[in-house]
């Protein structure tokens, strides 16, 4: 993760996933607001049938996701391999909206998913993929492109996370 200490923020990413999820989904997006693993998750699942889906989770420091917002399917949106996709959010003060779609179309000017909740103010903003339990395609390499933070938060600091779950500041 990185830009720790940022509050409100616009993102843009574009992710490609090399494959078709095989017997059970698999999961891609950003991150915000995260402060030792607890944060929100603007989630995009993309499932066996060829539909994906929009969500915004919240993540407890306990570890433990509760969805924000329900799944909802992502229009004109056909999951195949090594198509990429775009995702934009927002978050400022309480509200957190966000849109995905096919890189190849016009990006959508409305907000797929739009709540509101109080429960984090502050923290980093990164990337994610998880291959969900009972998928069988093995190993393979999500890629995050052209990833844009724009936030007016002063310093910004870049952060690691270690597999242990420590933070160390990189810069």
């Amino acid at each position: 993760y990185l830009l720790s200490g940022l509050t409100d923020m616009s993102m843009k990413i574009d992710i490609t996933v090399p494959v078709n999820p095989a017997t059970a989904s698999v999961d891609a997006g950003l991150f915000v607001r995260l402060t030792a693993l607890a944060g929100y998750f603007i989630r995009v699942r993309l499932n066996t049938d060829t539909t994906a889906t929009l969500s915004i989770q919240v993540r407890t420091a306990a570890g433990v996701l509760f969805p924000v917002t329900a799944e909802t399917l992502i229009p004109n949106f056909v999951v195949g391999a090594s198509n990429p996709f775009s995702i934009r959010a927002t978050i400022s003060g309480q509200r957190i909206r966000a849109r995905a779609w096919l890189t190849a179309n016009a990006e959508p000017q409305t907000w797929l998913v739009d709540a509101l909740n109080p429960t984090y103010t502050s923290g980093s903003v990164g990337v994610f993929s998880i291959r969900n339990t009972g998928n069988t395609n093995g190993v393979f390499t999500v890629s995050f492109d052209n990833f844009e933070v724009d936030a007016s938060v002063e310093p910004l600091n870049l952060w690691r996370h270690t597999p242990d779950g420590e933070e160390v500041l990189v810069r």
